[in-house]
């Protein structure tokens, strides 16, 4: 068995909205404490094998967290939504969200959803 990662990177990447606000500062799973303000993050967050009877999975139905972390709210869900945009012509649909919070310790408005991609194995 061959997980494969989606390519949300390159998706999110070749978005011209989302790069003029968070630029190059795409992270999986995390992003390091010194990373520059505003970034995306994108992690999976599940994944189940397509169900079968005569072989093996080909994909997996993965699903896909996607947050935009910025000290600007305006920045904040202006990125969300090109991201948005973007994962709904390259990726999948979205099936949560969006949802905001405010992270007081850090002072960074953060904008979530979570999208389902089908991803093939190879």
């Amino acid at each position: 068995m061959t997980w494969q990662l989606p390519p949300c990177y390159d998706v999110f990447k070749s978005n011209v909205g989302l790069t003029s606000i968070v630029g190059t500062r795409i992270f999986q799973t995390v992003a390091g404490e010194t990373a520059s303000r505003p970034y995306l993050v994108w992690s999976i967050t599940t994944a189940v094998p397509e169900n079968t009877l005569s072989c093996p999975p080909s994909a997996d139905d993965q699903r896909i967290t996607v947050s935009v972390y910025a000290q600007d709210q305006g920045d904040a869900r202006r990125a969300i939504q090109y991201a948005a945009d973007a994962a709904e012509e390259s990726l999948g649909y979205i099936i949560f969200g969006p949802w905001d919070t405010y992270e007081p310790s850090t002072k960074l408005y953060r904008y979530s959803f979570d999208v389902e991609v089908w991803n093939d194995r190879h």
